[in-house]
């Protein structure tokens, strides 16, 4: 159990990526950034070297500027500096009425990268 001002924690769970050809990160943004959990994650999660990947963010606030975006560049930035091919990339924004378009917008242009 953690709240976004919970400043050290442990990772139970890290699952192996390295028998995938495909990842897709998925995560939600905390205080205009990455989850700090995504994000130490994706720091202990090894190489994605030549590994197509799509990364998600998903935010309560409806602009992607209002920290989703900033997600997307951290997940992204990592990725690529630990060897992946593809970076595909989605934003949705959970407080907007056209919450649904978005989605199916996200999962089609998150589904090029594969």
């Amino acid at each position: 159990e953690r709240t976004p001002q919970t400043k050290t924690f442990e990772l139970e769970n890290q699952p192996d990526v390295a028998g995938y050809e495909g990842v897709v990160f998925a995560s939600y943004v905390e205080a205009f950034s990455l989850c700090q959990v995504m994000a130490r994650y994706l720091k202990n999660v090894g190489s994605l070297q030549g590994k197509h990947v799509a990364c998600l963010a998903t935010q309560q606030f409806p602009y992607p500027w209002m920290g989703g975006n900033h997600a997307i560049h951290q997940m992204v930035s990592v990725c690529r500096s630990k060897g992946a091919t593809s970076c595909a990339s989605a934003v949705v924004n959970w407080a907007q009425s056209k919450r649904e378009s978005t989605i199916a917008k996200a999962i089609a242009r998150l589904g090029i990268a594969f």
